[in-house]
């Protein structure tokens, strides 16, 4: 599910200018939708519908409510797709699962020895990784790709970079090819988490978007605007489906 929208204050309707609007509809796909901004409702409500019911209540009343909040431009993705190599659930069950802290927990895992060419596995002193195929779709092929280094998490992290992505995925090794095949413990595991990009997209040089005074978004509406926030959202669920 992979949708646009726009939904603006409908006494704030007439500052919006067509031409804007006929862009978003054309070349985004995009709903243009009218609300009263009394509360949130409308908008969780899509945003609930357009990503299979995993993303609710995305916004607070009081973000709509805000006088300065006259328009919402909303992205929202949702993916649901089954593994080319599926686990078997019956594999499953708790193991230990090391923490970066050095802490041990007992974590759901999910195991699988498999010579499927939907895996794929690289490993070095450094870093072990795994991609695994997803069903296709429409003759759109992903794949999920998992990384543990040896050395800690987040300095790995903080230095990673796409070279280094690219990298490893250009020397991946297909189960097939293995003569025992492959052997995956994996924890299967759900998590979501809220993003303020404001601050990042600052910090990246995107200010003047953010200043009410600077900004310059006369193609969009014949009055003064600007971008009072942008919020992201993901959550996850990871199984043997």
């Amino acid at each position: 599910s992979l949708a646009n929208s726009v939904y603006i204050r409908d006494t704030y309707a007439e500052y919006i200018k067509e031409d804007y609007k006929d862009i978003l509809s054309e070349k985004y796909n995009a709903e243009i939708n009218y609300d009263s901004f009394s509360n949130a409702t409308n908008i969780n409500k899509w945003i609930e519908n357009k990503t299979l019911g995993i993303i609710q209540n995305m916004l607070d009343d009081n973000v709509v409510q805000n006088p300065a909040t006259n328009m919402i431009l909303i992205n929202a993705l949702a993916i649901d797709m089954e593994w080319a190599d599926a686990f078997d659930t019956s594999d499953t069950y708790g193991e230990v699962f090391n923490l970066e802290n050095g802490d041990e927990m007992t974590a759901t895992m999910m195991h699988k020895e498999t010579k499927n060419q939907a895996v794929a596995y690289y490993k070095d002193r450094k870093t072990t990784a795994l991609a695994m195929d997803l069903k296709k779709y429409d003759d759109t092929q992903l794949q999920f790709v998992a990384i543990m280094p040896k050395d800690t998490l987040s300095k790995y992290v903080d230095d990673f970079t796409i070279d280094d992505l690219n990298q490893i995925i250009s020397k991946l090794t297909l189960a097939s090819e293995e003569k025992y095949g492959v052997d995956i413990s994996i924890p299967k595991f759900s998590f979501d988490y809220d993003l303020n990009l404001k601050e990042d997209l600052m910090n990246l040089g995107i200010t003047d978007a953010f200043n009410e005074n600077l900004a310059d978004f006369s193609n969009m509406a014949d009055t003064d605007f600007y971008v009072g926030n942008a919020l992201h959202k993901a959550d996850i669920d990871f199984s043997e489906e």
